[in-house]
């Protein structure tokens, strides 16, 4: 048939098929299926992924190679994309490496921007690899510094200096010299740099305040200025305050101390002071102040005085104490008269302070007791006294800058050349109504005041009295006037009124008597728990520098006085309470100076003006210019 005669071809070929796949000779058993070989490759990445660089500056970045089909070549890396002005450095990975920083810098003129920087990674039989980052290119800072004052404020009392640093902060690479300036400061007020062309970072600037610079806020302002920068500022605010006022009273210049001191700054506590001997220390810093302290007067008077003035006004007042006991010098110093005075003439004689000796008959030498130390002056005065009334003055003296020994006797030869004619002046005192004058008038050389003369007038017929002639007085003289009304009575409701006038150059004058005083009550100051007087007051225009008020109980023998001094700088306004302080809570008080109630209580006000500069002293007779002082007073009583 024929399909088996095919048979025998087909099988040929599919054993030659056979044989072809299995190769010629080879094993007649079946090949395992053989592994592909890997395809080498890299990835790269970058850290940070987002760069800072400033002009003029460098930054790095961190390229990270994975590698992967066992490749281990090395690799080159480039960057694209980079800002005009900003180049990275050649870099590449080397083989068994897989990092490499590659810093990144940038020109004094590279574009300000954002930019998007490409990395590539190429090698040999690899793959390139990319990877990219965020770049900032920002503008480098302009050279400069700032400038400021530490501490930015400084108080300062009158009379006082500081000091604040000056401090530069430099930036940028500045590092130039710079100019400072200081300005501002008011008169009297000085502000001083220790340099004013600054090197370094750091200087001082002092301010010193004069005492003639009103209280207040003074801005200064300070200007540094450097090549190729602007100007820098800073200010200073200088806060002035009143000065201070460190007072040392000393109570009858060494004399007994007082039992009891205490102060008050402003409106504040009153606050002990201790003593030592006769002298007590404080100071007020607030614009006014009080004092009290507690004396005894004589043997059986004690008196508690009490001052308030404003702050300036304590640096010239000195103690009031009216003690008997309380002496102005410790120095006994005998004047010998003898050579020019005949009997019934008299003699008198003042050598420092007020100190005055007079006789008619019998020895010839005055007794000057109290004469303080240092140097003073010798005035006299001869006379007679033919009847009632006016003396007659025939000659005066004064000889200059005298400094005498305790227990001396020097001479006052009235025909000598210390001694001369008085130059006559009348005296007209007006205003005085019926109550009699007396008329005083002295000179004062500034260490020894000295009584021309002592008169008793009545109505207003003009006296004649002595005075220094004109070429015997030098600068600081004054000639004091004194006119003082009087009824002899101190009894409730009645009082007394004084003018006085100072003046540099002799001639007649004319002293006219101010107001009675009226609208002034005596009384005790309401409740609490210890009696204490007060005086009201409306102020009248003669009688509007200073107050004084007076309030005395005697207890068996013994008297306790209260005494308040008030000036009207301390007071303010028109319409016055003085009133003796509340002490009983302070250290040191003693309820035994207390008054007590139920029992009379005399009382005297006293009301003071003053038309000149100023006078020696709270209640001083005497003054320090030319001027008139105006004074008038009222008895009272009361029982608490």
């Amino acid at each position: 048939m024929s399909f088996l005669r095919r048979t025998p071809p087909f099988r040929a070929v599919v054993l030659i098929l056979a044989a072809l796949a299995t190769g010629c000779g080879g094993d007649s058993g079946t090949d395992p299926d053989p592994t592909p070989t890997p395809t080498p490759t890299i990835t790269v990445s970058v850290s940070p992924s987002s760069v800072s660089l400033e002009q003029a500056d460098e930054v790095t970045v961190t390229i990270t190679l994975t590698r992967g089909g066992g490749y281990t070549g090395s690799v080159t890396l480039t960057f694209s994309g980079l800002p005009t002005g900003v180049a990275a450095a050649a870099a590449s990975i080397g083989a068994g490496s897989n990092q490499a920083v590659v810093a990144l810098t940038a020109t004094a003129a590279a574009a300000v921007g954002s930019a998007t920087v490409g990395v590539t990674a190429a090698g040999s039989g690899v793959a390139a690899a990319q990877a990219s980052f965020a770049l900032a290119v920002t503008a480098a800072p302009v050279g400069s510094f700032a400038v400021d004052v530490d501490p930015a404020t400084l108080s300062l009392e009158q009379g006082e200096a500081g000091t604040v640093d000056v401090n530069l902060d430099r930036s940028g690479g500045f590092a130039g010299p710079v100019d400072l300036e200081i300005a501002g400061a008011p008169a009297g007020m000085t502000a001083t740099l220790a340099e004013t062309r600054l090197a370094g970072t750091a200087t001082t600037l002092d301010v010193s305040v004069g005492g003639s610079v009103a209280p207040g806020d003074y801005p200064l302002v300070l200007t540094a200025a450097g090549d190729g920068t602007d100007d820098r500022t800073a200010t200073l605010t200088v806060t002035v305050t009143a000065a201070g006022v460190d007072v040392a009273w000393d109570i009858c210049e060494g004399g007994p101390p007082p039992f009891f001191v205490a102060v008050q700054d402003g409106d504040g506590p009153w606050t002990p002071v201790t003593p030592q001997g006769g002298l007590f220390s404080f100071r007020i810093t607030a614009d006014r102040g009080g004092v009290a302290y507690l004396v005894e007067a004589d043997d059986d008077v004690t008196a508690l005085y009490t001052v308030f003035l404003a702050r300036e006004e304590f640096a010239t007042s000195q103690p009031l104490f009216l003690a008997d006991n309380c002496t102005i010098g410790s120095k006994t110093v005998f004047v010998d008269v003898s050579p020019d005075l005949v009997a019934p003439e008299y003699a008198a004689a003042a050598l420092g302070g007020l100190t005055s000796s007079s006789i008619t008959t019998g020895p010839l030498t005055l007794d000057v007791d109290e004469v303080p130390e240092g140097m003073v002056d010798l005035i006299g005065s001869r006379g007679r006294i033919t009847g009632p009334g006016v003396p007659t003055v025939e000659r005066l003296y004064v000889e200059r800058g005298l400094e005498p020994a305790d227990g001396a006797t020097i001479p006052m030869n009235f025909a000598g050349p210390f001694g001369f004619d008085p130059v006559d002046a009348t005296v007209s005192v007006a205003g005085a109504g019926g109550d009699a004058t007396v008329l005083t008038v002295h000179l004062d050389t500034g260490s020894t005041v000295g009584e021309l003369l002592e008169a008793l007038i009545t109505g207003s017929t003009p006296v004649t009295v002595p005075l220094v002639p004109d070429d015997r007085l030098v600068e600081g003289d004054l000639l004091a006037f004194r006119a003082s009304t009087f009824d002899g009575s101190s009894a409730p409701g009645t009082g007394f009124r004084e003018v006085s006038r100072y003046v540099t150059t002799g001639g007649d004058q004319t002293l006219t008597f101010g107001p009675d005083l009226v609208g002034a009550t005596l009384d005790a100051v309401p409740g609490g728990s210890t009696v204490r007087g007060r005086a009201r007051y409306t102020s009248q225009p003669e009688y509007g520098d200073y107050w004084f008020a007076a309030f005395e109980q005697t207890v068996g023998l013994e008297s306790l006085g209260h005494i308040v001094v008030v000036s009207s700088a301390w007071a303010g306004g028109s319409d016055l309470e003085i009133a003796v302080p509340d002490l009983t809570a302070v250290t040191g008080w003693n309820s035994d100076w207390e008054f007590q109630p139920g029992l009379t209580v005399r009382s005297l006000f006293a009301a003071y003006g003053w038309t000149g500069e100023g006078f020696r002293g709270p209640f001083s007779l005497f003054g320090t210019s030319a001027g008139d002082l105006f004074g008038a007073a009222i008895w009272g009583e009361f029982v608490p």
